[in-house]
Parts: C-alpha cells; sequence; structure tokens
C-alpha cells in the first residue's frame, strides 16, 4: 500500500486560485506602500505626484513625510492584514491573501531598513539615516531582527490559523514576484531597471516567506495540520481585474515633469529657433548625463551642463546662457519623467546662470546652489557689464547684435540668487543625492 507523506499535500490546492492570490497581494502591497504610503506623504507635505509606477515615486516636493511615507505604508498594511488574520476566521483563501499581503509588506518594510543601512542607497530611508548618520549600525541590528521577529511571527500565526500550506505559500510568494516583475516592464522609459526593482521588492525581500513555508510543512507532518485552498473563480476575477488595472494605469507610468514654454523666452527677446544645432547629450556614468553647450555663431557662448538623477528628481550643474540650451535641460527632464529639484551654479558667468530663471518659471519649486560670488558680481563686474550694453543699445538699438545685448541684460536682471549658499567644500545632501563639493580657495 502506498503511504502518501502528509506534507506533500499539493494537489488539493487550486493553482489558478493560489496564483490569483498571490499576484492580489503583491499589486496591494505595492498600492499601500507607493501610492498610498508616499502618495499621501506627498500630498501631506503640499506638493503633487510628478511620476507613479509599480516601483518608482517622485513628488513635486521634497519632504521627510513623502519620504518616509512607501514604509510607512507597508508597516500600517502589514499590521492591518495580520491582526485581521489574527481575530477573524476567513476562508482559506482569505487566509492566503491576508498571510502573503502581511508578510510581502512587512519583509519589504525590514529587509529596505537593512538594505539602506549597510549600503547607503538613496532611497526611501536615507532622509533619517542621514539625519541620524551613526545610527545606521542600530538600523541594521533593527531592520535584521525585526525581519527574523516577522518570520517567526506569520508561522505562529499561520499554525494558530491553520493557515495555508507550504505548497500554497510557496506558489503564491513565486506569482506576486512575477507579476513584480511584469509590471516593471510596463514602465517604458526603463523597464529592465524597474522590473529588477520590482524583483528585489517582491522576490528577494520576502526571501523569508520560504522559512514561513517550511515550517508549515513540518507542521503539516506533526499533524497540527495546515490548510489547503480551494477553488474560487471570484478571487481569480478580482485579482485578474485588480491586477489589469493596476497594469493599465499606474505601472505603465503615472504623472510627469511639469513642462510648458515659459513666458521668459519671449521677455528675453532671443530667436525661437537655434541658431545652430543643439548638441547631443551623453551619458558619461550612471545617473550622470552631459548636455554640451555651444558656441552659436556670432553670439556668447553656452557652458555645459552636467545632469545628475537623484531620489527626488533631477539636478542640474549649470544652465547655460540661451533658451535653446536651457530648452533641451528641460526637454531631459521631461523625457526622464523627472523634476528639476536642484540648480548648482559652479561660477556667476552667465554661461553657466542664464537659464535659471527659465526653470525656475518651469520648477517653482527648484532649489538654487551656488557661492556668494554671484551677489558681488552683481554690484562689480555685472553692474558695470550692464552699463556697457545699455550704452550700446543706445548706440545702435536695431543693430544685429542687439537682441543678444538685451538677452545679456535680461539674463543680469532675472538671474536668481543662490537659496543655499555653498563657500565650503564638503558633502551636501542635495534632492536626496549625496554630493561633494570642493570650494577652490583663492588668495
Amino acid at each position: 500500500m502506498l503511504i502518501r507523506n502528509p506534507s506533500s499535500r499539493t494537489d488539493s490546492n487550486d493553482t489558478a486560485t493560489v496564483i490569483a492570490l498571490g499576484v492580489l497581494a503583491a499589486t496591494l502591497a505595492d498600492i499601500c506602500h507607493e501610492t498610498l504610503g508616499h502618495g499621501l506623504g506627498c500630498f501631506s507635505a503640499g506638493g503633487h505626484i510628478t511620476l507613479l509606477t509599480s516601483t518608482w515615486f517622485h513628488c513635486s516636493k521634497w519632504s521627510a513625510l513623502a519620504d518616509a511615507g512607501g514604509p510607512l505604508g507597508n508597516l500600517v498594511a502589514g499590521f492591518l492584514a495580520l491582526a485581521i488574520l489574527n481575530y477573524t476566521r476567513p476562508t482559506p483563501a482569505v487566509r492566503l491573501l491576508l498571510l502573503l499581503l502581511g508578510a510581502l509588506s512587512l519583509f519589504w518594510f525590514t529587509a529596505q531598513l537593512t538594505f539602506e543601512s549597510l549600503t547607503h542607497r538613496q532611497d526611501d530611508w536615507y532622509w533619517a539615516l542621514q539625519m541620524f548618520g551613526s545610527w545606521r549600525p542600530v538600523g541594521a541590528v533593527v531592520g535584521v531582527g525585526g525581519y527574523v521577529l516577522v518570520g517567526e511571527s506569520i508561522s505562529a500565526l499561520s499554525r494558530k490559523q491553520h493557515g495555508p500550506n507550504a505548497h500554497a505559500i510557496r506558489l503564491g510568494y513565486a506569482a506576486a514576484a512575477a507579476s513584480a516583475v511584469i509590471a516593471g516592464l510596463l514602465f517604458r522609459p526603463e523597464p529592465f531597471r524597474s522590473a529588477l526593482e520590482g524583483f528585489l521588492m517582491f522576490g528577494i525581500a520576502p526571501l523569508g516567506l520560504l522559512s514561513v513555508a517550511r515550517q508549515a510543512r513540518q507542521d503539516v507532518g506533526k499533524e497540527i495540520g495546515t490548510g489547503s485552498v480551494p477553488n474560487s473563480w471570484i478571487w481569480i476575477c478580482v485579482g485578474v481585474v485588480i491586477f489589469g488595472l493596476f497594469l493599465f494605469i499606474q505601472a505603465r507610468g503615472l504623472g510627469m515633469a511639469p513642462f510648458r514654454a515659459t513666458a521668459s523666452m519671449a521677455a528675453l527677446d532671443v530667436p525661437s529657433t537655434p541658431t545652430v544645432a543643439p548638441a547631443h547629450n551623453t551619458a558619461v556614468a550612471p545617473g550622470i548625463t552631459l548636455i554640451p553647450g555651444t558656441f552659436p555663431e556670432g553670439q556668447q557662448p553656452d557652458g555645459n551642463t552636467v545632469m545628475f538623477t537623484a531620489p527626488d528628481g533631477l539636478i542640474v550643474m549649470d544652465t547655460g546662457r540661451h533658451a535653446e540650451h536651457t530648452q533641451q535641460i528641460l526637454d531631459f527632464a521631461t523625457q526622464t519623467k523627472r523634476p528639476i529639484k536642484a540648480i548648482i551654479n559652479s561660477h556667476w558667468h552667465l554661461d553657466h546662470i542664464g537659464g535659471n530663471p527659465r526653470i525656475r518659471d518651469a520648477y517653482s519649486d527648484v532649489r538654487i546652489y551656488a557661492s556668494g560670488a554671484l551677489e558681488a558680481a552683481k554690484q562689480g563686474f555685472l553692474a558695470d557689464y550692464r552699463r556697457d550694453l545699455e550704452g550700446a543699445l543706445q548706440q545702435e538699438p536695431n543693430g544685429a547684435q542687439a537682441p543678444g545685448w538685451r538677452n545679456e541684460l535680461a539674463i543680469i536682471a532675472a538671474a536668481p540668487l543662490a537659496d543655499e549658499r555653498i563657500d565650503a567644500s564638503g558633502p551636501y545632501l542635495i534632492a536626496g543625492r549625496r554630493l561633494f563639493s570642493l570650494v577652490r580657495l583663492r588668495r
């Protein structure tokens, strides 16, 4: 007589139902983190969403609340799911859904804290770890300890509630990871990177679920008993509909950096068409792009611009002089769907600060980082230069160089001073990215 091992009860689970529940759990956990957590944090800080996908979130206004909202969303969702599982007697399908949602959310919370504490990655926990730099070891210990505690607590709760068997837990976990990869691939600007992030979130972070499944397998062998998940067309349909809507609405990317033609172009009285062909952008390193400056014939030059990708958006290093160069910066922000959060001016020459007003017109909350040299230059060199330009315009108001002179005058008049003074070398946290400033001292 053939005796079947009681721990191998896999045929009692309905595969389609378990897969639907795993996908649904991952989708709900993602919505709690990205949409509700980060989204409500962004709105509470007075900002608005500029990008929302299954793996990326950007707010028009940086705040610690917007960053912390994601992990807090995981924490609330995880505890709420496990509390419902503990204090109610749900059906087997609902038991599996609640267990997966609680596990995915809390493993994500603790794994992210651990990872960022150990690697200095600039993400949801970066603001807290940067503020309390000496607490990184504490964050790592809390993260690891919390991860182990989550696994033990979920195993104990599953045993108490005669939760899903090992096969259902493993299959649901695999379905959750696969759904996150699929969702990431739909974000066309960066499909493979988004898919990788999705796999890290729902494939690597909740590896502790395998330990929960192993414990469930042992419980069956000890005749403690775990439940199987029967067929449920209702849950299959719910999973398909919600995941389909999630893919169509959020995974492809909601929101984009604001982009509009600025009134400054008309005010500066510059041609609407480029006088030279725009230079091609060059990716010089991951997250760093060069927009080369040009030297239009008969006009003053544009300096080079370097674009840094940061957790909160884009950092612009020097903004050029002419509207055409600034337009390339704005186009880059639009194409990457990231808001411009900061401008760094290396020095006060007009081919490095000329685009500041136009960018501020498009992104009103942008912060400008520079030394105090521009303020001094406005009282000295630039004041003399302004008088020379005004004198030249009086003599030749309709000359060939008159539009360029008016452009120079408009830049001098409109160039905003630094919001944040950088007068010393050292590390700075700008738009969520850690940069090092090297200030050259002159005798």
